[in-house]
């Protein structure tokens, strides 16, 4: 895993928006929405610039880690208020994740967007704010 990892690193780093927008392609939702936000596109790109660059990318092997392996607790004990968000056309944090987390942490709230994927948190940001403020 770590090798496929730093191998696509050194891809990304050959030019980095052509290769996050690819990334992307898979899900034209997301693709379409990196293009037409430069703003967005131009911080994932410094994001993954700096993580790359800096030998980080043992952190996104991390990340991988954490979708195939036990959490070490059990999400119904968390006390605190949880928001959950997910965009219905998202294929990389499905929403049966979404749906599954919301059904299991106590009092947790959820929000499921149609017609929005995987970039949710920039389309919705504002709506999340709020939510975060209310509480």
């Amino acid at each position: 895993m770590k090798y496929l990892i730093h191998s696509e690193a050194k891809d990304f780093l050959t030019d980095p928006p052509t290769k996050l927008v690819a990334h992307y392609a898979y899900n034209k939702t997301d693709s379409d929405f990196l293009k037409e936000n430069k703003i967005v596109l131009d911080m994932f790109v410094d994001c993954g610039k700096d993580c790359y660059e800096n030998g980080q990318d043992v952190e996104e092997a991390w990340e991988y880690h954490l979708f195939a392996n036990d959490w070490k607790f059990d999400v119904k004990d968390i006390k605190v208020p949880v928001s959950i968000w997910w965009g219905e056309l998202d294929t990389a944090c499905v929403p049966s994740m979404g749906q599954y987390l919301a059904k299991e942490i106590p009092n947790a709230s959820s929000h499921a967007i149609d017609g929005v994927s995987h970039m949710v948190m920039f389309t919705e940001f504002e709506n999340i704010l709020k939510e975060i403020v209310q509480q």
